[in-house]
């Protein structure tokens, strides 16, 4: 019975760090992995213009490029982990700008980011 308790005892503390504000400063110091920084979310963007989509990636530690798309077509590869990456001109409609970060081999690592914009 006393392993029983020191069990769940030992339980609630884990539960509790994570669970807490405290716990959760940790996470908030850390950067996240992909930054769209422009455009953002929801802009309307002129149809006659290519799109000039401003990033930075800080790769986790299988990362290695990125792979950039629209409306889920083909990914540009793109090697520089920050700057900026012309997309288009594209035709108007709603379209979906992704992210996602990639291992050596072309695997993603599970982190990606995206936006939806509108072209007119």
């Amino acid at each position: 019975m006393k392993s029983n308790k020191t069990f769940r005892v030992v339980l609630g503390i884990f539960a509790v760090w994570f669970l807490i504000p405290g716990g959760a400063v940790l996470n908030a110091n850390a950067k996240e992995v992909i930054d769209i920084q422009q455009p953002q979310e929801g802009t309307t963007l002129s149809a006659e213009e290519p799109i000039e989509l401003k990033y930075e990636v800080n790769t986790s530690p299988d990362g290695d490029h990125i792979h950039i798309s629209v409306d889920g077509q083909k990914p540009d590869i793109v090697k520089d982990l920050s700057g900026v990456h012309e997309i288009g001109p594209l035709p108007p409609g709603e379209h979906t700008i992704q992210i996602v970060e990639v291992t050596k081999d072309h695997r993603p690592t599970g982190n990606e980011e995206s936006i939806d914009v509108v072209v007119r």
